[in-house]
């Protein structure tokens, strides 16, 4: 039996959660997800919503439909750097409500615009789906600098888990489609959907839950080896802007994330790799339950700032 030390706020946090929220079988994804993306869930794990001075939502264009998105500007008369966001959750939950008061915290911490992606999730929309939204929106806020007053010259685009994906995916097309990106912030990313090496399968996100994420947002297990996915098995890492990634300490992902931070100092890239003990995965947004998540958050701006923005 493997013993986990976490601090008590969160074993606090993770009692409440089993004794008094209602279990949803995953079976009923619809309440899933809606619980997955609420407001009352962007509260119970941050309960200040932090005021930014502007919050507007965009629909960006992609053919025949919109992508839902959410900009913070701290300083809406002043051009700034831009963070493009996106949020966590198997690829099949989570959204910009849920991540609301996260993304208002990162925006103004880091004194930068946060464009967060409401890109469209499984299983309505299997893979490719997300990577194609996140794909068009990267094109999009390239575009956008005078309507929004952006300084797309200090571009970063980061993302925690199923985001984290989409983030390390963007470098390498950003890279490819020579787009400048001056960071990637990777919060335990997912990095290779056909691993099997991960360990510490426990407190929100189980061993069945992981399966369950993959029935629903993979097409077939050929999708399992598309480099999108998992990212880490791609050939060439060159060239890649400097890498920021969060690890928590208890954390199936940390294998393939491992993995991936050598195979990127293999190729001379910039890339610090930051664990937070007693953490287990998805606690960046936890700011009522963890320190580390105000620390972690402390470590982007550090990274921001050393990345070149003055």
């Amino acid at each position: 039996m493997v013993s986990y030390r976490i601090g008590w706020r969160l074993r606090l946090m993770l009692w409440i959660i089993k004794t008094f929220q209602k279990p949803i079988h995953l079976s009923d994804i619809g309440l899933v997800k809606k619980r997955s993306n609420s407001k009352f869930i962007a509260y119970f794990y941050d309960l200040i919503k932090v005021k930014v001075k502007r919050v507007e939502n965009l629909l960006i264009p992609s053919g025949d439909f919109n992508i839902p998105a959410r900009l913070y500007h701290p300083k809406p008369e002043q051009v700034l750097p831009v963070i493009l966001y996106f949020h966590g959750g198997g690829f099949v939950l989570g959204g910009i409500e849920g991540y609301d008061h996260f993304c208002r915290r990162l925006s103004r911490m880091t004194n930068c615009v946060v464009i967060s992606v409401s890109y469209r999730l499984a299983p309505q929309f299997k893979f490719p789906a997300a990577h194609d939204d996140a794909l068009v929106s990267l094109l999009w806020v390239n575009k956008q600098a005078n309507e929004y007053k952006l300084d797309i010259n200090q571009f970063f685009v980061a993302g925690d888990s199923a985001g984290g994906n989409l983030a390390a995916y963007l470098g390498l097309e950003a890279r490819d489609r020579k787009i400048a990106i001056l960071g990637l912030i990777l919060i335990y990313p997912v990095l290779d959907v056909s691993s099997n090496e991960g360990e510490h399968y426990n407190f929100l996100v189980s061993k069945e839950t992981s399966r369950w994420f993959g029935r629903n947002f993979l097409t077939n297990t050929e999708d399992m080896s598309d480099l999108r996915l998992s990212i880490v098995r791609q050939g060439n890492f060159s060239d890649l802007p400097p890498i920021l990634v969060i690890k928590a300490h208890y954390d199936h992902l940390n294998y393939e994330i491992e993995a991936f931070a050598r195979k990127l100092k293999a190729e001379n890239i910039a890339v610090t790799s930051i664990e937070f003990p007693g953490t287990f995965h998805g606690f960046i947004t936890m700011i009522n339950w963890s320190s580390k998540s105000r620390e972690a958050l402390s470590k982007m701006n550090g990274f921001i700032k050393n990345c070149g923005y003055i």
